[in-house]
């Protein structure tokens, strides 16, 4: 009987550092998923301002062409 209760605290014992590894596991995960979901935003954020300034752009040209089309 001893020796049955000595593997079911062995079992529980790798079960309980199993758990943990898994938690482990599971945060690192998620800080790697957070990351490329940031990675994601910041290149988006990069690509908006990049239109951003090509329709600034666009806008000068246009007005000038106005301007110049109408002396």
């Amino acid at each position: 009987m001893s020796e049955n209760n000595s593997n079911i605290q062995e079992l529980e014992t790798k079960i309980a550092e199993l758990r943990k590894s898994l938690n482990e596991l599971e945060g690192n995960l998620e800080k790697a998923r957070e990351g490329e979901q940031h990675e994601a935003i910041n290149h988006l954020e990069d690509y908006i301002n990049e239109v951003d300034t090509k329709f600034s752009s666009f806008q000068i040209f246009w007005k000038t062409l106005l301007e110049d089309l109408r002396k």
